[in-house]
């Protein structure tokens, strides 16, 4: 189950828990719910670092006029939303070229050869860079 929040997640839960209960019910079965793992928290970005970053990688020449659709972080699946509650973060996506998304095989052949290390260096550099920026800045403001 996926929810933009995590008031949002727990509703759901229970609504969906409720369903397999009634299907339990109807059918004479027994049902046994044991979560796998801690549930994955809302994203809190750090719009300041995000900032930086996004500045950063504009100076590596990285691009950011993309489709707003596809700018949009896809929040599904990770446990950074879990992090970015204690401490400040950001998740940025950077850019391997070709149209494939992860997970598919398109996107597996963009990750190799000198655009895919390219991408991993700019992102790299970006991120050092971006952590640089916010400690002289919070420095600065103390």
């Amino acid at each position: 189950m996926r929810a933009e929040t995590t008031a949002q997640l727990l509703e759901l839960e229970q609504r969906v828990l409720k369903c397999f209960e009634a299907g339990a019910l109807a059918t004479g079965a027994t049902l046994t719910v044991t979560p796998e793992s801690e549930r994955y928290a809302e994203m809190r970005t750090d719009e300041v670092a995000l900032d930086h970053y996004r500045g950063n990688a504009v100076l590596l020449g990285r691009n950011f006029d993309v489709d707003p659709v596809a700018a949009t972080m896809n929040r599904a699946s990770t446990d950074m939303g879990n992090v970015s509650q204690v401490v400040n973060a950001i998740h940025p996506y950077i850019g391997v070229g070709g149209e494939a998304s992860n997970h598919q095989p398109g996107f597996a052949a963009a990750c190799v050869g000198s655009t895919a290390e390219r991408t991993l260096l700019d992102g790299a550099t970006a991120l050092a860079w971006t952590a640089i920026d916010v400690a002289l800045e919070r420095t600065r403001l103390q």
